[in-house]
């Protein structure tokens, strides 16, 4: 099976979405469901993830799973769009690949890996394979109160979620520093939170301080799967904001 899925006009405007720990491209069915008819959807499944999940999951291999989307698919530039891990992803791909990322969307990713918080991610990435099953019948029933209709069917089919990536990448993500990757990026960005998302969005003004391309956008009623949660307004804010760049 491949690793992505496009959907939408051939002539449209691309828009590449990248998914959160342990989920698929799957959990972007909500986006594609009310972008696709305006542009052309490209969502991936990440490494360690979906139909790749038997790769290991690095930040660097999640960059070039983007990269090789955008360049084969998208005719070598996209908006960018990804949420938690997603977003962390988009970061490091538009400071890789400026030329490659037109505009990027950013959503639940204020928080830095770092300290005390590095530590935190490294055992729970670690911990978080072992608990497969209590946190997979945790997850399904959240996901079952927030997700719009289609969505867990559209993960399912991607061989639903995957604690062994989530833990790969907490792990691989610790000790980062994605602000510095985000300065390196010149390009319009739309950080995108749910007004319920506490710790990403506090975290945020530290994270793109003195940072003049980038825009912020709260969602009202929204939490950290804010794309899930309130697929409406996440769909518009993104419509809008590539809308702005004719």
């Amino acid at each position: 099976m491949n690793t992505l899925e496009i959907t939408g006009p051939s002539d449209g405007r691309s828009l590449v979405f990248v998914h959160g720990a342990g989920a698929n491209l799957g959990m972007w069915h909500p986006q594609v469901e009310r972008l696709s008819g305006q542009f052309r959807c490209i969502a991936i499944d990440l490494p360690g993830h979906g139909v790749a999940r038997a790769s290991r999951f690095t930040l660097e291999a999640g960059v070039e799973a983007v990269r090789r989307a955008i360049d084969e698919h998208a005719g070598g530039a996209a908006t960018v769009v990804g949420l938690s891990l997603g977003a962390y992803v988009g970061i490091a791909t538009a400071a890789a690949h400026p030329e490659r990322v037109s505009a990027l969307v950013s959503s639940g990713a204020g928080v830095e890996f770092q300290g005390l918080t590095a530590w935190v991610n490294r055992f729970q990435g670690l911990v978080m394979p072992l608990a497969g099953p209590l946190l997979n019948r945790m997850a399904a029933k959240s996901l079952a109160r927030i997700a719009p209709p289609g969505t867990e069917e559209a993960l399912e089919k991607r061989g639903n979620l995957s604690l062994k990536g989530a833990g790969q990448a907490l792990r691989d993500l610790a000790g980062r520093d994605f602000r510095s990757l985000l300065l390196q990026y010149h390009g319009p960005v739309l950080a995108l939170m749910g007004v319920r998302d506490k710790h990403n969005v506090a975290a945020l003004p530290t994270m793109i301080e003195g940072m003049a391309n980038v825009e912020v956008e709260i969602i009202q009623d929204g939490g950290h799967s804010c794309s899930l949660s309130q697929p409406d307004a996440f769909s518009d804010a993104i419509r809008v904001f590539v809308g702005q760049r004719n």
